[in-house]
């Protein structure tokens, strides 16, 4: 019961009072309620984050154990790799050595048997050359024995027979001891300073006997006051040889062109041309070759108008000894070029640069 002062409105508004308390504190407890639920929920969410942060620590944590032990694999792999590559490098050396000590060998048997064939053919060929002079030395001696004594001009002819013959024999065994001296390395040599130009026509009036004899013409073309520093005795020789060889294998024109002048860079060039069959392309590399004149250039044995016939590799030695270069131009067909070029001994001035042009051998010579 109220108390008695109490009316019944004042009563309701009371409860009315007290319900709208109560709804506000239902209502906030439900807040409350549910912000204890949301609190529930993230604390179990944190804790499963948790554990989910444990696993991914500890895949981590694995994969890094995984990536160490895949470097230290990686590392013996490589280190197995290199040696095993030193390895293959070591085979493959020991091969090669093997195989070029094979190929060697091979090649020093082929140098031999090539050296011993044609050492054969370049003694059948000197036998050749040598028999040939002694053979005519002894049927002319004969002759003027039998036929021609008593007849002067018959004797004279016969008697200069045997003496070109005799020269040739000489010739040949000079240049046999010549290209020996110059491959045991014993050939000395007398450096002096010299005029080349005038030497030349000196050299070239030797050949005077094969204008005479079979027409031939030589046309030299030479600067004057060409000074170098030289054996003047072997580089004649050289000079001769080249000459020579024009000679022998001269062109129907039987013209030798022999030039001499200033290449510029104080480089004096000697050039000797003839018209002939020229060389193979194949066969010019080797034409220096010691054998070459009876193996290559020429099948059939030529025998030299001149001289020996196995002078260009005199001349290659004796250049190769004085440091001078040389070579071959030819062309099949046309001729052939064969040259030197020398340092040239001291500078002339412009004045000396003069060209004389004579041709031995044409007519009113």
């Amino acid at each position: 019961e109220r108390a008695p002062d109490l009316d019944r409105d004042g009563l309701l508004d009371e409860i009315a009072h007290i319900n709208e308390v109560n709804r506000e504190l239902r209502s906030e407890l439900a807040v409350l309620k549910q912000q204890y639920d949301e609190a529930i929920n993230f604390t179990l969410k944190i804790e499963e984050y948790t554990e989910e942060n444990k696993n991914l620590k500890k895949q981590i944590t694995d994969s890094r154990l995984a990536v160490d032990d895949l470097r230290r694999r990686l590392q013996i792999s490589q280190q197995t790799n290199l040696e095993l590559s030193n390895i293959k490098e070591k085979i493959k050396e020991n091969a090669d050595k093997a195989h070029l000590n094979e190929i060697s060998d091979l090649k020093i048997q082929l140098e031999i048997a090539k050296s011993e064939n044609l050492q054969r053919e370049l003694m059948a060929n000197i036998s050749h050359d040598l028999r040939t002079p002694l053979t005519m030395i002894k049927a002319y001696a004969e002759m003027i024995r039998d036929i021609s004594g008593d007849n002067p001009d018959k004797r004279e002819r016969h008697l200069k027979i045997i003496i070109d013959e005799t020269d040739r024999l000489s010739s040949l065994v000079n240049d046999i001891l010549d290209r020996s001296k110059l491959q045991a390395g014993v050939a000395e040599m007398n450096i002096e300073s010299f005029d080349l130009s005038e030497r030349l026509s000196g050299v070239i009036s030797r050949f005077d006997i094969l204008k005479e004899k079979d027409g031939m013409v030589f046309e030299l073309q030479a600067e004057e006051n060409i000074m170098i520093s030289a054996d003047i005795t072997k580089l004649e020789q050289v000079i001769y040889n080249l000459i020579n060889n024009a000679v022998t294998y001269a062109g129907d024109d039987n013209l030798v062109i022999v030039k001499l002048y200033r290449k510029g860079d104080g480089i004096a060039r000697f050039e000797v041309t003839d018209h002939g069959e020229g060389i193979s392309p194949d066969y010019l590399p080797y034409i220096w070759d010691r054998y070459y004149k009876v193996s290559e250039r020429n099948k059939t044995h030529k025998r030299a108008k001149m001289g020996s016939g196995i002078g260009l590799s005199i001349v290659k030695g004796v250049l190769e000894q004085h440091g001078f270069a040389y070579g071959a131009d030819s062309v099949v067909g046309e001729g052939s070029t064969f040259w030197f070029e020398a340092p040239e001994y001291g500078a002339r001035q412009e004045q000396g640069k003069s060209m004389r042009i004579w041709r031995k051998g044409d007519k009113g010579q």
